[in-house]
C-alpha cells in the first residue's frame, strides 16, 4: 500500500477527517457555546408607539350621594375624611396632578391621581377607604375607575386591601382625542359598581348600581414620535440564503481552536505515512 493511499477502514484519509472535523466545529452552534464563543444574536425589530404624558388634569366624584347620606346621618353616625392631596367641596371629592400616558394613536391610556377618601359610621365597623384614583381606557368603547380599596365587613373585620382595583366601569360617549397639547374634557360621565366595587362597599349595594357620576379634565404634554421598542426579528427560514448569510466573521477563539486542529491532523498524516513506508 502507497503512502499517498493511506485510509482507514471506511475509506477515509487522515486528511479528509481532519477536514471533516474542522467542518463539524464551525457549524456546531452548540459547541461554540460551550466554549464560550456564541455567534452574535439576530438583529432586533422595533417597533411599538410611545403614548403622550399627561401633563396636567382634575378629577371630581361624589362617589355616590346616597352613602354620603347614610354615612352624616343618624343611622351610622359617621363622617369622612380627605388625604394626600385629595378635597372635598361639597357634594364632590377632587383631585389634580395626574401622571400617566395615553396612545396617541389608539387613545387608550391611564391617568392616575393620587389622594385618598376615608368614610367610617357605626363607630368605625364601617370604615371604607378610597384612594388614588385612576381613568382607565381600554378602547373608545371601555373605560374604568380604578381605585386603591381598604373595607371592612359588617361585623367589622378587614374584608379588602388591594389596589388598582376596577372598582367601576365609566361610560364614555366619545372617543379622547389624544394630541400634544390638547386638552380633554369630559362631563357627567356615568359609572356602574363592578363586582370588586360591591365587597369593597361591604355589599351594600350590588354590582351595576349606579354612582355619581364623575368628571374629568386631562391636558396632554408633546407626544414624542412611534419609537422602536424592542421586539423578536423573524428567524431565518431553511434555505433562505439572504437570511443565512453570515454578516460577521467567527471570533477569533474559534480560529485558535480550528488552527489547532489541523496542526494535530497534519501531524497524524505525518505518522500514517511513516507507518504506511515501514
Amino acid at each position: 500500500m502507497g503512502a499517498e493511499c493511506v485510509r482507514d477502514r471506511q475509506g477515509r484519509t487522515p486528511r479528509g477527517r481532519t477536514w471533516g472535523l474542522v467542518a463539524l466545529l464551525l457549524a456546531s452552534g452548540g459547541f461554540l457555546s460551550a466554549m464560550g464563543m456564541s455567534a452574535p444574536l439576530p438583529a432586533v425589530a422595533e417597533t411599538a408607539e410611545t403614548g403622550c404624558p399627561v401633563s396636567a388634569g382634575t378629577l371630581t366624584w361624589g362617589v355616590k350621594e346616597s352613602f354620603r347620606a347614610y354615612i352624616s346621618g343618624t343611622i351610622a353616625n359617621g363622617s369622612w375624611e380627605v388625604a394626600d392631596g385629595a378635597t372635598y367641596t361639597t357634594p364632590t371629592f377632587g383631585w389634580s396632578n395626574p401622571a400617566g400616558g395615553f396612545s396617541e394613536k389608539t387613545g387608550s391610556g391611564t391617568a392616575s391621581f393620587t389622594g385618598s377618601i376615608r368614610f367610617t359610621g357605626h363607630d368605625d365597623i364601617l370604615n371604607l377607604t378610597l384612594a388614588n384614583p385612576q381613568i382607565e381606557v381600554v378602547s373608545p368603547t371601555e373605560a374604568y375607575l380604578l381605585l386603591d380599596l381598604r373595607s371592612n365587613d359588617p361585623e367589622g373585620n378587614e374584608s379588602v386591601r388591594e389596589t388598582a382595583v376596577r372598582a367601576a366601569t365609566l361610560e364614555l360617549t366619545a372617543p379622547l382625542e389624544i394630541s400634544s397639547g390638547n386638552t380633554v374634557t369630559r362631563e357627567r360621565v356615568a359609572a356602574t359598581l363592578t363586582e370588586p366595587g360591591v365587597v369593597a362597599f361591604a355589599e351594600f349595594y350590588e354590582q351595576g348600581a349606579d354612582l355619581d357620576p364623575l368628571n374629568f379634565s386631562l391636558t396632554f404634554g408633546p407626544c414624542p414620535a412611534a419609537s422602536e421598542a424592542p421586539g423578536v426579528a423573524p428567524s431565518a427560514m431553511p434555505g433562505n440564503l439572504e437570511n443565512d448569510t453570515p454578516t460577521t466573521s467567527p471570533p477569533f477563539g474559534i480560529w485558535v481552536l480550528v488552527g489547532g486542529v489541523l496542526i494535530g491532523g497534519g501531524a497524524a498524516v505525518i505518522v500514517w505515512r511513516r507507518r504506511a513506508r515501514r
